[in-house]
């Protein structure tokens, strides 16, 4: 089960075997940006192969990879393009394999500055003056902290997913009306992302009940507002890294034991990309959610947990209670909307 700093390596292989032409959008990737050994060989040879056999496509041209490159397995060089989820968001999977690369080599240095401190360390032991002492025992103070966050940070530590929910738990929704109607609107716009525009200009994230479903719908959220393309992997990216940087709160100081196994992951983040949903009911969801969240504010109830226990705040909200700063009042869904390129939508009932 790779995590997913290999499935966006996965997702850029994938997209230049089924064009190679794409290469031309990461022209700052290298092979040595890729954590797997296999995968450097075989960005490697994509570029090589290009550059001799500018016209070869397809078939021949994944032909002449293997025949250049034998210590490639031709089984696994085949089914990279369908481990891409869509080949025309290679630049967004280029930039996870070149960030992930980063926070791998920041690693290294800073394993470097700790052994370099290290050794002034055990140089100036007999050191008499402050400033002597004083140097090296910043820097090992410095490339500890370094170390800390950069592991926290580190795509290849995120926990490992699937990509296919197992089979004891086959894509479905939750039997529960609120978690419902939640997890179809968000499996709803992963997988008609060209829809993610208009729900968001009248759905709010507060409109879910905190939790995992919330945090899912802030990373979608996230991805959007950075103009970056929708789906299952960018969004779960978001969302790991959104939580890393969370948890690494705190200059230097050590990790948490343990997270909240209510809290969102990947996984879920791929398992709601292949619930089935009709298209356009993440409307009559939203909109059905929306009400409820508003009566529930109006009355001056707190709604429910969607998973009790894991309460995170929704980013920049007013603290509650605070008369200084009231909570906006929520937008309602629009009566109408214009159709969409493919023609009209179903509106909310």
């Amino acid at each position: 089960m790779p995590n997913l700093a290999v499935r966006a390596e996965q997702a850029v292989l994938g997209a230049l075997l089924t064009d190679h032409t794409l290469l031309d959008q990461v022209p700052y990737l290298a092979g040595s940006d890729f954590s797997d050994a296999t995968h450097k060989w075989i960005f490697d040879a994509i570029a090589e192969t290009r550059a001799a056999h500018p016209d070869a496509a397809g078939p021949r041209f994944m032909t002449l990879i293997a025949e250049d490159t034998p210590e490639i397995d031709v089984a696994y060089l085949s089914s990279l393009p369908d481990r891409c989820p869509v080949p025309a968001h290679l630049a967004a999977y280029g930039r996870m394999v070149a960030e992930a690369a980063m926070i791998r080599e920041l690693d290294v240095h800073a394993h470097r500055i700790a052994q370099g401190a290290a050794d002034l360390i055990r140089r100036r032991a007999g050191a008499t003056t402050i400033q002597e002492r004083s140097v090296p025992e910043h820097l090992a103070r410095l490339a500890e902290a370094m170390i800390r966050h950069t592991r926290r940070l580190d795509p290849d530590r995120w926990p490992e997913v699937t990509g296919q929910p197992a089979a004891e738990r086959s894509p479905r929704l939750p039997e529960q009306l609120q978690g419902r109607r939640e997890a179809e609107v968000l499996a709803g716009l992963l997988q008609h992302p060209g829809e993610c525009e208009q729900v968001l200009k009248w759905l709010p994230a507060r409109a879910f009940a905190p939790g995992s479903r919330r945090e899912i719908y802030e990373a979608l959220r996230a991805v959007v507002r950075a103009g970056g393309p929708v789906d299952a992997l960018t969004v779960a990216w978001q969302l790991c890294m959104h939580q890393a940087a969370e948890a690494a709160a705190g200059f230097g100081e050590a990790p948490a034991r343990s997270r909240d196994p209510a809290a969102a992951s990947a996984e879920t983040v791929f398992s709601l990309a292949t619930v089935p949903v009709e298209p356009g009911s993440m409307y009559l969801a939203g909109s059905l959610r929306l009400a409820d969240h508003i009566s529930a504010s109006l009355s001056g109830d707190k709604p429910p947990a969607s998973n009790p226990g894991h309460q995170r705040p929704e980013l920049n909200s007013p603290r509650a209670g605070d008369s200084r700063h009231p909570a906006p009042a929520p937008m309602l869904p629009p009566t109408a909307r214009e159709p969409g390129r493919n023609g009209h939508h179903p509106r909310p009932q």
